[in-house]
């Protein structure tokens, strides 16, 4: 069984993925912080993690860096409501290449509430 990490910003949104992810029959647990994430990398050998690059309202590549430097297999999926402007240097520099939905595509028009983007870490 696939085991996966879920952090976010809103607990809410983790918890609520937590949910989705094990009603589906995959093992799910979330973290709360950069510090949690790292430690339950090296702890529990998730086989995916799932987060915002947003962490206590800061941009937290540097958690994304680590991830992939302790546990290279891992995959990380990224999820972000920045706009793919505000970012692109940020994905490039982090190798983080491939998009889903319109990821890669600037929203028309400004919103209130933005798209959810997500990003998978090569």
């Amino acid at each position: 069984m696939a085991k996966l990490l879920i952090s976010d910003c809103y607990p809410k949104v983790a918890d609520s993925l937590k949910g989705l992810f094990t009603a589906l029959g995959l093992s799910a647990q979330t973290a709360d912080n950069a510090e949690n994430i790292i430690k339950t990398v090296e702890t529990n050998k998730p086989d995916v993690v799932v987060m915002d690059v947003r962490l206590n309202n800061k941009r937290r590549w540097d958690v994304v860096e680590k991830i992939k430097r302790m546990s290279p297999n891992i995959k990380i999926i990224i999820m972000s409501t920045y706009s793919y402007s505000d970012i692109s240097d940020d994905l490039k520099k982090y190798d983080i290449t491939r998009g889903y939905g319109d990821a890669h595509k600037e929203a028309p028009v400004k919103r209130k509430n933005p798209p959810l983007h997500l990003f998978k870490c090569s």
